[in-house]
């Protein structure tokens, strides 16, 4: 952050800043069964690999901020802006070896065996494809303007407004007998306005009022 003095009624505010968070499992490959990387599962005990591994989720965010605070008899003046890309990204190659899950032991033993001129005998097989990676990356924009004002000495006006702009990544594939699946919309005309009221009553009373819209 960097904070300056222009004069002695302008103030500039300007901030910036990274965040990074990475969170991941792996499978060790050294304690995997003699199944290797199968999921499976007789009836109700999982006792293959583990069909969740290997994954990994993680999130950056920069943000950019700067504000500007204007002094003039009984104002006082506000604007800024803020800008801020958060990217979240999810690795997960889900049951990607397959999950086989059997209703009994012999069931089980029956496939282990190896004859190949015995039925495949699991009651079901859960496996993922496609592709594992799911990238989000979404950018925000804001700006603000806010007045404080006391037209008398026991009254504090506020008055503001902000605008805000969200940048949504649209969907890569859609499905064309449903129209809504094609983009996902982003309104241009989020305004929000604030309005606050601050009225010293008494040497131990102040009376304080606020209304606002938010998104």
């Amino acid at each position: 952050g960097y904070i300056a003095t222009w004069g002695g009624n302008v103030l500039n505010e300007f901030r910036a800043g990274w965040y990074h968070d990475r969170f991941s499992d792996y499978a060790d490959k050294s304690l995997l069964p003699s199944t290797g990387e199968l999921g499976i599962n007789v009836a109700g005990t999982q006792f293959g690999a583990n069909p969740n591994f290997p994954s990994a989720t993680g999130e950056e965010r920069y943000q950019y901020v700067d504000n500007w605070t204007f002094s003039s008899g009984t104002h006082t003046l506000k604007l800024g802006g803020d800008f801020s890309r958060t990217q979240d990204w999810n690795r997960q190659i889900v049951n990607s070896a397959g999950d086989y899950i059997y209703s009994s032991l012999t069931n089980f033993a029956q496939d282990f065996s190896g004859n190949t001129a015995l039925h495949k005998d699991y009651a079901t097989l859960n496996q993922t494809f496609g592709t594992p990676l799911v990238n989000l990356n979404i950018k925000r924009m804001s700006f603000y303007g806010q007045d404080t004002w006391s037209p008398i000495r026991n009254l504090t006006m506020v008055l503001g407004i902000r605008f805000e702009k969200t940048f949504i990544p649209q969907p890569p594939y859609n499905n064309p007998p449903y129209y809504q699946t094609g983009t996902v919309a982003s309104p241009n005309i989020n305004f929000s306005p604030r309005i606050g009221l601050v009225y010293q009553l008494g040497n131990r009373t102040v009376f304080r009022a606020g209304l606002g819209s938010y998104y």
